[in-house]
């Protein structure tokens, strides 16, 4: 799966507006169709695929850094 991030322009995504900042999450094999108003930078971000690995649980609560 990947991130798009719309770096600067406007636009549009079926029928969601784009702008600075949009985000867009794509599952493995989806696509998206951009459509651009003005100059549009989109940066694509790939993300691993970590289904494959295991869940750790522990007996100790885990603590937020503060």
């Amino acid at each position: 799966c990947c991130v798009l991030i719309v770096v600067s322009g406007t636009g549009k995504a079926a029928d969601h507006e784009l702008r600075r900042l949009t985000t867009i999450h794509l599952e493995r094999g989806e696509r998206v169709q951009l459509e651009a108003r003005e100059d549009m930078i989109v940066v694509r971000f790939g993300l691993p695929d970590l289904s494959s690995l295991q869940q750790r649980v522990s007996d100790t609560p885990a603590l937020a850094a503060e």
